[in-house]
């Protein structure tokens, strides 16, 4: 039983880790200067997405349509 909590604790660290690096890499690209051109936003939606806090959702639509992520 012990075992498997260790298991899952480590797995939701693994997924952690992964969604902070895929918010990481969408903060990346909202911060170049032609980040609205790339994602076919306007520049005010690109400000809100800066301003707020990604959700990994937000994040991979970012990455998706900046052509990082391939379905």
């Amino acid at each position: 039983m012990a075992k498997n909590l260790k298991q899952q604790l480590i797995s939701d660290e693994e997924k952690n880790a992964q969604e902070a690096e895929l918010i990481a890499a969408a903060l990346e690209i909202l911060n170049t200067r032609s980040s609205f051109r790339l994602l076919g936003l306007e520049q005010k939606e690109v400000d809100y997405l800066r301003r707020s806090d990604l959700t990994l959702r937000s994040a991979l639509y970012i990455l998706f349509h900046a052509g990082k992520l391939k379905l």
